[in-house]
């Protein structure tokens, strides 16, 4: 481990683009950054920083989509429709997006450490944690989570995965407790 002293001077990444950028994603050979806008703007798009050049390149079809994740082998990106009604995937293979799945509230795309599934959060109706097999297309749900309170700071919860490719989300397990009080002046 290095001291502080050892550190490198932060540098702003990307230089001269000044649109509201977020939620970035390393590629697995760590050359590459994915990120997007904040996903409230139709002008979100995804946006692949190549660190060794400085080259600024957009992905081809990702108008309208933010929340993006690499799988571990590089081969795909996960991304979110800005109305979170729509989870795709595209493949640099054959430069294509790939409907996944559709709903009311869908999010938090995450790749198994092995890269053969694609979990993510669906807040439709009760709300479930799906995955998505690579090699055969087919969806299962893992986690339903009826009845289940989030925690944090967005209402959709969110949702990482663990070594062991099991979901990680935050609960609320607070109570709130209301009080009325009959105030008396002297």
């Amino acid at each position: 481990m290095g001291t502080i002293d050892s550190w490198g001077e932060p540098t702003s990444l990307p230089p001269e683009d000044t649109q509201t950028l977020s939620d970035p994603n390393w590629s697995p050979d760590g050359n590459k950054i994915v990120f997007s806008g904040n996903g409230t703007k139709r002008a979100s798009m995804i946006r692949l920083l190549d660190l060794p050049t400085h080259q600024l390149s957009t992905l081809p079809g990702s108008q309208g989509m933010f929340s993006s994740r690499w799988s571990p082998d590089g081969r795909y990106i996960a991304s979110v429709s800005d109305d979170m009604k729509r989870l795709l995937l595209f493949d640099f293979q054959t430069q294509k997006w790939t409907e996944i799945a559709n709903g009311e509230l869908l999010g938090w795309p995450s790749f198994s450490e092995d890269g053969q599934y694609l979990q993510f959060l669906d807040s439709t109706g009760t709300g479930a944690v799906l995955r998505f097999d690579l090699s055969n297309h087919k969806m299962e749900g893992i986690v339903d989570l009826k009845n289940f309170v989030y925690a944090g700071y967005w209402p959709t919860g969110s949702l990482a995965i663990a070594p062991d490719n099991s979901p990680l989300l935050l609960r609320d397990a607070s109570t709130s407790d209301i009080y009325s009080l009959d105030w008396e002046e002297p």
